[in-house]
Formats: C-alpha cells, sequence, structure tokens
C-alpha cells in the first residue's frame, strides 16, 4: 500500500489511494459529496450542474433496479480521481487504466459485478450519451454542429433544473439507498 502522501483525504476524513483504493475505504457519501461539487462539461455551463445530479437522472431513466444503480454509479471514479474532459482523455494513458481500478474497487465495495457485461456497457453507454444531449440542450447553449453523438441519439423532452450541491447529493444518496434496499 501507498505512503499517506499519495492519498487523498476524502470528505469523511479517509485516507485513501487514488489509483488503487481499499474498497473498505470507499464509502458512498465520499462518492455523493464529491461528485455533487464537480460541474458537469469541465465547469463550461451556464450554471452550475453536477454530476452527481447528472448521474441520479440517468438511473432514473429505466426499470432495470441493476442497471439503475450501475447508472448511479457509473461515474463514481471521479469521486476519487476526478474527471478528465472526453477530448483529452486519450492524451493521457494511464488514465483509462486507473479508472477502471477505481471502478472495480467501487463495484467490489457494494457487491456489484466489474467488468460490466456487454449488454450493460452499451445499455449505459446509450442512457448516459442521451443525458448528455439533453444536458447540451439544458445547460450549454447549444449541441455541437460536429457532435457525433447527436448523429446517432436524441435528446430527451426534458427540462432540468439545476440542484444545488447538497440537493444533488441527498438525492444520490437517497437514490442508492433505494436501489440497494431493493435489489
Amino acid at each position: 500500500m501507498s505512503n499517506n502522501s499519495s492519498k487523498i483525504l476524502t470528505y469523511t476524513g479517509k485516507l485513501i489511494s487514488p489509483v488503487d483504493p481499499d474498497p473498505n475505504e470507499i464509502d458512498i457519501v465520499d462518492i455523493a459529496h464529491a461528485l455533487s461539487m464537480m460541474c458537469r462539461f469541465g465547469g463550461h455551463s451556464n450554471e452550475f450542474y453536477s454530476v452527481a445530479q447528472h448521474s441520479y437522472l440517468c438511473s432514473l431513466l429505466t426499470e432495470d433496479l441493476n442497471l439503475a444503480i450501475v447508472l448511479l454509479l457509473h461515474d463514481a471514479s471521479e469521486a476519487y480521481i476526478h474527471d478528465i474532459i472526453t477530448p483529452l482523455k486519450p492524451y493521457i494513458s494511464s488514465y483509462k487504466d486507473i479508472e477502471n481500478t477505481v471502478m472495480q474497487r467501487i463495484f467490489e465495495k457494494f457487491d456489484l459485478k466489474w467488468p460490466l457485461s456487454d449488454e450493460y456497457k452499451k445499455k449505459v453507454k446509450d442512457i448516459d450519451n442521451i443525458m448528455l444531449l439533453t444536458e447540451f440542450k439544458n445547460f450549454m447553449s447549444k449541441i455541437p454542429d460536429d457532435c457525433e453523438i447527436a448523429k446517432h441519439y436524441k435528446p430527451l423532452d426534458l427540462e432540468i433544473n439545476a440542484n444545488s450541491p447538497e440537493i444533488a447529493k441527498i438525492n444520490f444518496i437517497s437514490r442508492f439507498k433505494e436501489l440497494v434496499k431493493r435489489q
């Protein structure tokens, strides 16, 4: 295990390795808090809209309880390693490996299967992309003209009101507890 200088201090006071976290140190409150404080679109939206609210809304777009919890947690690694904007990710060679390890530990913590099956990967990608386009309509000036995703998906006819970080965190934790209880 790494020394304390290579760990981060979480909201709940835990020291955790961001590259190889101990599943016992992973906490849904830390995940919800951190994601509620992170703005989508690298902060370039017209108002603050959190990753926690995005994940929460994604989880509401399916009746499948297992898929709903996967959707709620699909960006959970960002709580420990933050996010890199999509166009930059291919240039940072080990980011995807680190992200995969963190997701594996998070899913282990919550007794979920990792890696996702191809079917679940596709469902998560589809819902995430639909929500992305919906969020573009709500929080950006426009859907970019060269947006490849817009050629394959359509945004929902949904008006999203951005929640405060506190409300986004509460909704995320409540949704997590609801889904775990129903499984």
